[in-house]
C-alpha cells in the first residue's frame, strides 16, 4: 500500500507572472517489501528546479530508473522521486491531476502485485 499526502492547494504567482495552482503530493509506502515510495518519474533538466514530472512509474521503471536525482552525469534522462510537484494552470487541472495520480497509483500497486505473483512457482491440478 501507498499513502498519498496531497498538500493544500493555494494559488500563487510564479516569478514569470503566471497564476498557478501548485500541486504537491508525497507518496509513502506502508510496506517497502511490497512497493517503494519513489513512484513519480521525473525528466532531468539542466537546473534541478526545472526537472519535469512526467508520469507514475510502470513496474519495470521501478527497477530500471535511479531513485533520486543523479548527482553525476548520466545517460538516463529520468529518475524516481517520492514527491510530485506540478504547477497547474487552473484549479480544475489540479483536481484532475490529483484524481489521475490516485488512479495511476492504484494501477501500479495492482500491476506490481501481479508481477510479484508471476515470480512464484505454481502447481495446479485440473
Amino acid at each position: 500500500m501507498i499513502k498519498l499526502h496531497r498538500f493544500t492547494l493555494t494559488p500563487e504567482d510564479t516569478p514569470a507572472g503566471q497564476h498557478v495552482w501548485p500541486l504537491k503530493v508525497v507518496a509513502e509506502s506502508t510496506d517497502v517489501n511490497t512497493i517503494q515510495s519513489e513512484i513519480f518519474v521525473y525528466q532531468l533538466r539542466d537546473v534541478p528546479e526545472d526537472d519535469l514530472f512526467v508520469a507514475i512509474a510502470s513496474v519495470p521503471q521501478l527497477s530500471e530508473l535511479p531513485i533520486g536525482r543523479p548527482t553525476a552525469p548520466t545517460e538516463v534522462a529520468y529518475y524516481l522521486s517520492d514527491t510530485l510537484q506540478f504547477d497547474c494552470r487552473y484549479s480544475e487541472e489540479a483536481i484532475d491531476l490529483w484524481e489521475r495520480v490516485i488512479e495511476d497509483t492504484k494501477d501500479i500497486i495492482n500491476n506490481k502485485a501481479a508481477s510479484d505473483n508471476l515470480l512464484q512457482e505454481l502447481i495446479i491440478e485440473v
